[in-house]
């Protein structure tokens, strides 16, 4: 049987340092629904690293198409 392996939830201080962005900046992609995933755990919004590594990767990889494009 496979070990599950449990992700570490993150608070918006630490999502936010995470992501290198401020804690506003996140709380405002938060509300506009163009931030990574969240939940709420025990009343407070948390973060899954392992979502907050998802929701950069295509903002990486969508710059280098757009560049490809180009070409």
């Amino acid at each position: 049987m496979a070990a599950e392996t449990m992700t570490r939830l993150l608070t918006r201080a630490e999502a936010a340092e995470h992501l290198g962005i401020s804690v506003e900046r996140l709380d405002a992609l938060r509300t506009s629904g163009g931030g990574p995933e969240w939940g709420q755990w025990k009343g407070t919004i948390r973060y899954a690293v392992d979502e907050l590594d998802e929701w950069l990767m295509p903002s990486r990889t969508e710059g280098a198409e757009s560049a490809n494009a180009d070409n």
